[in-house]
């Protein structure tokens, strides 16, 4: 399987138009599928993006995958941004043995796996219930 990572989803001024172009060209050149990094963001500001490149792919018969992007601080991704869960619930926060806050020096704090209430599997099914897109189980 050839899979393309497709980064046009993070231009916010996504043109349909554009995308329909490099779906075609994809698929001409013997692409099977598409992945898009998708940040908790994405699911809020920008589904439309997410919406017209899910369309465009399955137009022209590529798949598409979705890698979680710096979900709770947790993951990588690009660009760094901090993640907006993250920002609005310190009760999930990693702390270091002392109990303050670990800051990650380019995203500041993190989520913990390992919290009750972290979030990722809760965006995983809202993306595939938005989309069809699914989630990569290796991500």
């Amino acid at each position: 399987m050839i899979n393309a990572y497709y980064f046009r989803a993070h231009m916010y001024t996504l043109v349909p138009r554009q995308v329909r172009e490099d779906m075609i060209w994809m698929a001409d050149v013997g692409t099977d599928a598409v992945t898009i990094a998708v940040f908790e963001q994405d699911l809020y500001a920008a589904r439309e993006n997410i919406e017209v490149i899910h369309r465009e792919a399955a137009r022209v018969g590529l798949k598409l995958f979705a890698v979680p992007s710096r979900w709770g601080g947790q993951l990588a991704g690009a660009p760094k941004v901090p993640s907006m869960f993250t920002a609005c619930h310190p009760e999930t926060w990693v702390l270091n043995k002392d109990g303050t806050p670990y800051i990650n020096p380019f995203c500041g704090p993190m989520s913990s796996v390992h919290h009750p209430d972290e979030q990722m599997a809760c965006i995983a099914r809202h993306l595939k219930s938005r989309t069809g897109c699914a989630i990569s189980p290796d991500a």
